[in-house]
């Protein structure tokens, strides 16, 4: 009896373990929805920064950018490749030295904030910014902090956010 014991358990313990890795990797594998960059209606901002309270942000209702002008994300750099009309989108958009608010979103959840934060601003910003004079090649880096990182110290890194990941990478749209 207590080798039939061992037996059942060398088989069913196995078993049991592969049953639940292959149950806990299905969630990751089968992203839904898309990802899109909105403007802010209105925010708040915590204390005195520029970090924005997300609990507390009201989002514009059409995307800024679409899914579909999103032609890839490099997760290495942070950047974004844009479709023509994305990028002329930027182009002639008029953003002050203050930056204008936006979110990003997946599953209509919001991965993060941050600012469109035009170069010719003398303000520094502690929080998530884009350039939008910066595009090169229809390429949109986005930063922690500006001008540089140092001025974002204890900025939490969503920009590599898993759901954002999995979405393009279940499209063939994820660089390395």
């Amino acid at each position: 009896m207590n080798n039939l014991f061992k037996a059942a358990v060398a088989i069913i313990f196995p078993l049991f373990f592969l049953s639940i890795f292959i149950s806990c990797n299905k969630a990751t594998v089968d992203p839904k929805g898309d990802v899109a960059i909105y403007l802010l209606e209105s925010f708040d901002t915590i204390d005195a920064s520029f970090r924005i309270d997300e609990a507390g942000v009201v989002i514009k209702p059409e995307p800024f950018i679409k899914y579909s002008d999103l032609l890839y994300y490099n997760k290495k750099n942070h950047t974004f490749k844009l479709s023509k009309s994305a990028a002329d989108l930027l182009e002639k958009s008029r953003f002050g030295v203050y930056g204008e608010g936006f979110a990003l979103k997946a599953n209509n959840e919001i991965l993060y904030t941050g600012y469109f934060w035009p170069a010719f601003s003398s303000a520094s910003c502690d929080w998530i910014v884009i350039d939008p004079i910066s595009i090169i090649g229809r390429k949109m880096k986005v930063d922690i902090g500006y001008p540089n990182s140092s001025f974002a110290s204890g900025v939490e890194d969503k920009r590599n956010n898993k759901i954002l990941l999995d979405i393009f990478k279940r499209d063939g749209k994820l660089r390395d």
